[in-house]
């Protein structure tokens, strides 16, 4: 297939019109004087005239000068020979973004068009279609144009912002050094790396939706507040409404300035059914919902100390446990997630779960513990000021050289750390009934701080409400007994191994999801949209590389003429022909 590198050159031909009308012309005819008539048969007529249009004759500096501006015309467009045998590459990389949602039935009539264009060059292109985000290695790969348009018909963007690095080294890696690597985004990008060509379709919108949600307790209710953001550049109106099961309110009008946001707020139903505020739908669907559900956070049981309690002690540790959100007292020790125990020096064991250690000395006139006090470095201990502690000089639990020191006073390890994970102890070196340590605020936030860790350890239930795909880091039992985890969620089980409910996301969708193990609830959650980078489409619109791309694929792909010295050798040919026979004087002929 015959291919033109420089179109342009073709007005060259401009030239021919100008040596045909030069040729047009003719010359003024010289008088030459002779004595005798019998020359004049020898002579050539000639124009008597002076300068005027004629008939044209056919002469050798003509046809070599028509020959001439053909062959400069063909070297100029510089011809190259497309091989159709050969195999080009096309990577596709699809912005995984979920405001590509809003294109993407434009795009499945814009791309596969542009690409079958691309396609037409060769006789086989091998395509490569991708995900931003990498969650697959390969959406689509083969020669066939209408599956890959199938894979982008099945595919569903619904990532975040992120970096497009990562998937374009990938893709260049994979479209070799002569490939194209395509991106197809809805903004028109600039500088991107890997040669890569950007195939934008998008455009501005004016968008309107949910951009946050905040739950909160509220006179023994649940209070949720929703941020309902405009993210056009014009004054919008948009209704709203609440949908409870079979259950939903009036809706109201609502008045959005551009670029502003207004909060709205109501009281949570009681219930497993989640609340979802709706507002008026738009190109842009995923921010025009938020379910919302009554949040329960993990729930601690905590065992008190066994044995003769004073009724001081049960008040000071109904105080000090009470005071601690979602923590309940229990009565069973064997049940109880966290054990409360005073150290036996007779009995020195600590238990092998969670658990708070105080020392009990019951000997009278204990003298007061004297010292500098002085904090470790450790996440629990930041911000806590102790100065005000004040506890008596009792007896010790003694250390071990794997306990690592919270507090010191003087020479004395004062409250340390014991242990790991669900073994750990939090030991306070002192007898508690005779210290202030539960009136001040860095004591009862430094427990709050451990229960707060062996919480987020414990595979107990929980129901929340959470971003699209955010980490739910969620806490499963590990052990060689330890069943699957299964998460459900739009009629979709999906099964993964125990050890990756650390890193186990909410689905990137909005609706209810649930997380099993076994016949254990771990979590029950609702996910909604909150992305606000993803819901403004200002910076949005089109832009298309392919055209060029096009050309740059057909150079690559192409082989230059093989016969063009024979050519500039025939144009040297023309060029002194032309001159030759173009200088000759008629010759005269005797009669």
């Amino acid at each position: 297939m015959l291919t033109f590198h420089n179109p342009a050159g073709f007005w060259a031909l401009l030239a021919i019109p100008v040596i045909l009308a030069i040729h047009f012309l003719q010359r003024k005819a010289r008088e030459l004087p002779i004595s005798t008539m019998f020359l004049l048969g020898a002579l050539e007529q000639e124009s008597r005239g002076g300068p005027r249009w004629e008939k044209l004759r056919g002469s050798v500096p003509l046809w070599m000068q028509l020959l001439m501006v053909l062959l400069f015309t063909w070297l100029w467009v510089q011809p190259h020979w497309l091989e159709r045998s050969a195999v080009q590459r096309v990577v596709v990389v699809l912005d995984g973004s979920v405001s590509m949602q809003a294109i993407q039935k434009k795009l499945l009539e814009k791309l596969p068009a542009e690409l079958g264009r691309l396609g037409s060059l060769v006789q086989t292109t091998e395509y490569h279609l991708l995900d931003s985000l990498l969650e697959q290695e390969h959406l689509y790969h083969g020669t066939s144009l209408g599956a890959l348009k199938d894979a982008v018909e099945a595919w569903s963007p619904r990532g975040g912002s992120h970096d497009f690095t990562p998937a374009l080294r990938l893709a260049r890696s994979l479209a070799d050094r002569d490939g194209l690597v395509v991106l197809v985004t809805d903004q028109p990008l600039e500088n991107v790396p890997f040669a890569t060509k950007v195939f934008s379709i998008g455009e501005p919108l004016e968008n309107a939706g949910f951009a946050g949600l905040t739950v909160e307790p509220k006179d023994g209710q649940w209070l949720w507040k929703a941020t309902l953001k405009n993210y056009g550049t014009k004054d919008q109106s948009r209704s709203w409404w609440t949908v409870s099961g079979s259950n939903q309110s009036k809706p109201q009008t609502v008045t959005l300035p551009a670029g502003g946001a207004v909060s709205l707020q109501g009281l949570l139903p009681a219930g497993r059914t989640p609340l979802v505020i709706t507002t008026d739908p738009d190109a842009f669907t995923p921010d025009n919902s938020l379910p919302v559900l009554v949040p329960e956070p993990k729930q601690l049981a905590v065992a008190l100390p066994t044995g003769n309690l004073t009724p001081a002690e049960i008040k000071f540790y109904q105080q000090l446990f009470g005071s601690l959100p979602n923590v309940n007292i229990a009565t069973d020790a064997a049940t109880a997630n966290v054990q409360v125990m005073t150290y036996d020096p007779l009995n020195p064991a600590l238990p092998t779960k969670p658990a708070m250690v105080s020392v009990r000395d019951n000997r009278e006139q204990l003298p007061l513990l004297s010292g500098e006090i002085l904090p470790g470095s450790h996440p629990f201990m930041e911000g806590l000021h102790w100065s005000a502690l004040s506890c008596l000089d009792s007896l010790r639990i003694p250390l071990l050289p794997s306990d690592e020191t919270l507090l010191w006073q003087g020479d004395r390890s004062l409250i340390f750390l014991r242990g790991s994970g669900l073994t750990q102890q939090l030991c306070c070196n002192f007898d508690l009934r005779h210290a202030n340590a539960h009136k001040l605020p860095a004591f009862v936030l430094l427990v709050h701080r451990f229960f707060e860790s062996i919480r987020r350890q414990l595979p107990l239930h929980e129901v929340r409400n959470a971003e699209w795909g955010e980490k739910l880091q969620l806490a499963a039992r590990t052990d060689d007994q330890a069943e699957p985890l299964t998460l459900s969620y739009d009629g979709k089980k999906i099964s993964l191994p125990p050890r990756q409910a650390s890193v186990l996301k909410a689905p990137s969708q909005s609706g209810e999801f649930q997380v099993r193990q076994g016949a254990l609830e771990l979590c029950r959650g609702v996910a909604h949209f909150a992305d606000t980078r993803e819901g403004d489409f200002t910076r949005a619109g089109p832009r298309n590389d392919l055209v060029a791309a096009s050309q740059t694929m057909t150079r690559s792909l192409s082989r230059e003429d093989r016969f063009w010295p024979i050519i500039v050798l025939l144009v040297l040919l023309a060029a002194l022909a032309s001159w030759t026979f173009g200088t000759r004087e008629p010759a005269m002929r005797r009669a």
